[in-house]
């Protein structure tokens, strides 16, 4: 009896222990996606990953501002409770990463494979020191839209170059029209474009200063800034409206405004187009249209007492996410939702999947790869703040724009070196 019990309680160990080995770990994501469009994604690791992998994803649609998340995020890591991925914007990674909170990505084995899924202009923004702290999720970048119909009418082209523009807006406006750049009051990103064209970023290489009083960040300043200086283009405007009654037949925007306007405005499908934007003729000859391209990130927090397979569950999920299968049915979905999103996440196969016209997909693709990165380094957000600074003065108060961008590079310098001094136990680390 004694042998026939001590069986049965070892059978019982040893399947309770084969479970417990062959359980797979639970983890949970923070996205910022909710509604139809979360209920999207959700549905797809219900249907999809977690039955592939058997990894249990418990989903939390976090509707929360950028600084609002992080700051969570913060107070989650160290309480200890941190989500195993969260959903970040581009900038905030680098400050994060270089506290030594979010586990690098080049630590998987297969990292460069996946980060082969990528172009160049949207993973290179979360490298620092050679470490990776997020691969991209949903990305942006600068494009020009024009009404070709009313340009035909008009005898007009798309500009070239900048400078086409001195002779484009002014007929423009002699027939009640205008051209509009977005720049959301002087958000740097609009100024990148002039910047990229030239070979030149806001940052010295070595990311220790400002390279904004350089000749040729002062000359990109400039032509940036003439277009309200100079054209008297508008600040702010009611942009797709706008756009689809003529009023701004010709405008420099970002990327999400394409899935918009074939949305709200099917009466003049066929009469727009995206087009390059305008371009900076480089010392060669050789025209650059570069422009700036963004993108949200994923990371994995760094968790005390975290269990290995939770970490690798994590590296899985976002294998799985980035994947070509899985991004065309997110894409899908999206697009057949109420809104029509037409968004692309970083991914070459991202866009052949995107619901771009057949007739736009060429001048997109050409958009793409000319795209140049957003540079992020400690401290480095600073450095937007001034350049903001820098435009109202020129644009509102009429401030000479050489002085004024010397000054934000003197500023932005200043607030670096005080951050390498905040950051230096962080720096010597890593």
């Amino acid at each position: 009896m004694k042998t026939k019990h001590s069986l049965v309680i070892g059978l019982v160990l040893v399947l309770l222990f084969s479970n417990i080995a062959s359980a797979k770990p639970k983890i949970t994501v923070w996205l910022t996606y909710g509604g139809t469009i979360g209920k999207v994604i959700s549905d797809l690791i219900h249907d999809d990953f977690t039955p592939k992998t058997g990894i249990e994803v418990e989903y939390v649609p976090m509707k929360a501002s950028p600084f609002e998340l992080m700051t969570k995020l913060i107070l989650e890591i160290l309480g200890g409770s941190a989500p195993d991925i969260c959903f970040l914007e581009g900038y905030q990674v680098i400050e994060l990463g270089m506290r030594g909170v979010l586990e690098t990505m080049n630590q998987f084995s297969d990292y460069k494979e996946i980060v082969n899924r990528f172009y160049p202009g949207f993973s290179g923004q979360f490298i620092y020191n050679n470490k990776v702290y997020a691969i991209p999720g949903e990305s942006g970048w600068t494009q020009s839209y024009v009404r070709t119909d009313i340009f035909k009418d008009l005898g007009l082209e798309p500009a070239v170059l900048w400078d086409d523009l001195d002779k484009i807006i002014p007929k423009l406006k002699a027939r009640d029209k205008d051209f509009y750049y977005e720049n959301a009051m002087g958000y740097p990103r609009a100024y990148m474009a002039f910047l990229f064209q030239r070979g030149e970023d806001i940052f010295t290489k070595d990311g220790l200063k400002s390279n904004l009083d350089s000749p040729e960040a002062i000359k990109a300043f400039k032509t940036y800034t003439s277009l309200y200086t100079k054209n008297n283009i508008p600040v702010a405007m009611p942009d797709i409206q706008c756009f689809v009654s003529g009023t701004v037949p010709y405008m420099v925007h970002l990327h999400y405004i394409y899935g918009l306007i074939d949305n709200i405005a099917p009466q003049i499908k066929g009469k727009w187009a995206p087009v390059h934007t305008p371009g900076t003729k480089r010392a060669d000859g050789k025209i650059s249209n570069a422009i700036p391209t963004s993108s949200f990130a994923y990371v994995i927090p760094k968790i005390k007492g975290r269990s290995k397979e939770n970490k690798e569950a994590a590296w899985e999920f976002l294998k799985w996410y980035t994947s070509a299968e899985t991004v065309a049915k997110i894409q899908k979905g999206f697009f057949e939702g109420p809104d029509k999103f037409i968004l692309m996440f970083g991914t070459k196969e991202s866009f052949n999947s995107a619901k771009f016209l057949p007739e736009h997909r060429n001048l997109i693709s050409e958009v793409l790869e000319q795209g140049v990165k957003m540079t992020s380094i400690p401290g480095g957000f600073s450095t937007y703040r001034y350049i903001d600074f820098a435009f109202n003065r020129v644009v509102l108060q009429n401030e000479n724009p050489e002085t004024a961008l010397k000054e934000a590079a003197k500023d932005s310098t200043q607030e670096l070196e005080r951050k390498r001094k905040e950051f230096a136990r962080f720096l010597k680390d890593m």
